[in-house]
């Protein structure tokens, strides 16, 4: 099976120049915890999570109309739409993360695939070591790549 077969495509986004609100209100409104941040080409430049609007802006009394680039993670963990979907599980338990987005040839959002998506389509042990190793969240010692 490959990452495009459980990607979700109807994927909102942000831009680097937008603010904490901004971010918050489309994260409310679709109900989401996790949105890809793109620059003018829809190049993925980094991510924005429920979590970093807490703990990185709200705690530290950011102000809502603070710009995203602020904020974001630029370490964004990636695979393609081609890839089989243990590539997109390998990358998530290795890079302790919950989201893996999909990127075309040149870095353009194609979607999202979440730590559950992958467990669905894996079931069974491979999904359960996956989960393991994504939710222990132990230090991350390298940089994701794109591909």
């Amino acid at each position: 099976m490959r990452c495009r077969d459980i990607m979700r495509t109807d994927v909102r986004h942000v831009t680097a120049m937008d603010t904490i609100r901004m971010a918050a209100e489309i994260m409310r409104d679709a109900s989401v915890g996790f949105l890809p941040v793109v620059d003018s080409a829809s190049q993925v430049i980094g991510v924005i999570t429920d979590r970093d609007l807490v703990v990185r802006a709200l705690a530290d009394g950011r102000s809502p109309e603070t710009a995203l680039s602020l904020l974001m993670t630029d370490e964004v963990v990636a695979c393609m739409p081609d890839d089989d979907i243990r590539v997109a599980a390998a990358r998530l338990a290795r890079m302790k993360r919950s989201r893996v987005v999909v990127v075309d040839e040149e870095g353009r959002l194609a979607g999202v695939i979440s730590l559950s998506d992958v467990v669905e389509a894996l079931g069974g042990i491979a999904a359960i070591a996956t989960v393991r190793e994504a939710r222990s969240r132990g230090g991350r010692t390298e940089r994701p790549s794109f591909m």
